[in-house]
């Protein structure tokens, strides 16, 4: 496991400086083993030093790369998969560890189609206006079809709260989990539009 200050969502692209020896020596496991690991956000505490207070739901992901920085420092570039809850902690020794229970979306689930258009309107809309204020969005492609990519897409790259993230993230249905991010997006377009009207 791999708490860290902000929390990802699954599809969502991730690179990570590993330096701490104990994720040193997580990492060399996941790569002997090829497998990936789990990603939860911390509540409370630091990324460093261990001590932290972590939530119970994150996302496991696959490791896409890893490149040496030379001093055993490492850089890896992973993906976000499935969420999960953790159903019971085990001691930090020699790091981070869990029993998780995979928590996917219905094999058969299709987001509704109508739920993407607001939150089109609302991403297009925060876009639009960051830029008038210069906060240099940049370049960005255009939001997944599927409503429920596009929702954790425009999460990524709006200053969404990580609390709302997690709550989001959190969401059983993942009808809501959509509803619920278009609110996030709209929360963040109303501040936006505060200080574009000087407010």
């Amino acid at each position: 496991m791999f708490p860290l200050g902000r929390g990802i969502f699954p599809g969502s692209s991730v690179t990570l400086r590993v330096f701490e020896p104990r994720y040193r020596q997580m990492m060399d496991g996941c790569l002997n083993r090829q497998i990936g690991f789990g990603v939860v956000l911390i509540e409370r505490g630091s990324e460093v030093g261990g001590g932290d207070v972590r939530f119970d739901v994150g996302v496991s992901v696959t490791i896409e790369q890893v490149w040496s920085l030379g001093n055993g420092h490492l850089m890896v570039a992973a993906r976000g998969c499935t969420r999960f809850r953790v159903e019971k902690w085990i001691e930090d020794d020699p790091f981070p560890q869990a029993v998780v229970r995979y928590i996917p979306d219905p094999e058969r689930y299709v987001a509704d189609p109508g739920l993407r258009d607001p939150l089109e309107r609302a991403f297009s809309r925060g876009l639009a206006m960051m830029s008038e204020l210069g906060l240099g969005t940049g370049a960005i492609a255009p939001l997944p079809a599927d409503p429920l990519a596009a929702a954790y897409r425009a999460l990524e790259l709006f200053p969404v709260p990580d609390l709302d993230r997690q709550r989001i993230l959190e969401d059983d249905d993942p009808g809501e989990r959509i509803i619920h991010a278009t609110a996030a997006l709209e929360s963040v377009n109303q501040l936006v539009e505060a200080r574009l009207g000087g407010g």
